[in-house]
């Protein structure tokens, strides 16, 4: 059997028993830095949305959450946030809708304050489109699908598709965790 140590690329060989394919990253919910970046048990927290988006070179954009997140020492945790944002939108049209998300963030409060996102969609009538973002915590990161309803035009009549990146800041409406009990608004 080989070392499963590569001196010149400073890592570990692929040792697993299944083989995984060339270039998997086993490492990559942390940056591929496990021992020093956020690791919350593989697991993830997510939320379910509504959202809103408008632009036409400029954008703005919010909407409420429903989040949920489990971490071993704390437990599960749940909470109701409301967020906005604006930024640049390369693009004409707005839309609204519902969005599915996740994060690595270890319980739902961890998700409050301000983030980075850049995403992109289109549509016509019938709108999807993804995000990914950056908290203000280096350490947590996440992303996003949404579908709903608006008309993106872009940056043509007939290239229905429009980019965003905002500047975003989250508040905790209300949440609940099972150490931190009842939680009230955040700055």
């Amino acid at each position: 059997m080989t070392d499963p140590f590569d001196p010149l690329h400073r890592r570990l060989h692929d040792v697993s028993p299944f083989r995984a394919p060339v270039g998997f990253i086993f490492n990559a919910y942390a940056d591929n830095n496990p021992t020093t970046l956020k690791d919350p048990l593989g697991l993830t927290t997510l939320s379910v949305c509504v959202k809103a988006v408008i632009g036409f070179g400029v954008g703005a954009g919010g909407g409420t959450c429903i989040n949920f997140g489990y971490d071993r020492k704390k437990g599960f945790s749940t909470s109701l946030t409301g967020t906005a944002g604006g930024g640049g939108f390369a693009g004409i049209g707005g839309a609204t809708g519902l969005s599915l998300g996740m994060s690595n963030a270890p319980t739902v409060f961890d998700l409050t304050g301000g983030s980075v996102s850049l995403g992109a969609g289109g549509g016509a009538i019938y709108v999807g489109g993804a995000n990914a973002y950056t908290s203000t915590n280096p350490q947590i990161k996440g992303g996003e699908i949404f579908g709903g309803f608006g008309l993106l035009l872009g940056t043509g009549i007939t290239s229905p598709f429009a980019i965003e990146g905002f500047v975003n800041t989250t508040s905790t409406i209300f949440g609940f965790g099972t150490q931190a009990g009842l939680v009230g608004p955040t700055p």
